[in-house]
């Protein structure tokens, strides 16, 4: 009996999360969320960026 409710509240919470994922309100937040490895990076000078060493100098 255990099981069969497990089973059920997950088919739930499947389906209800499948409907929060293509509701249209959420196209667009997912829209930008998809651009964002493609963003210039505005924070240069942070210590690390673009950097392979993590910005440690080796003198």
């Amino acid at each position: 009996m255990i099981r069969a409710v497990e089973t059920l509240f997950l088919f739930v919470a499947y389906i209800a999360f499948a409907a929060w994922v293509w509701s249209p309100g959420q196209k667009a937040r997912f829209e930008e969320a998809a651009w964002l490895p493609f963003r210039d990076n505005d924070n240069d000078d942070v210590a690390g960026a673009g950097d392979r060493d993590g910005g440690l100098r080796h003198d």
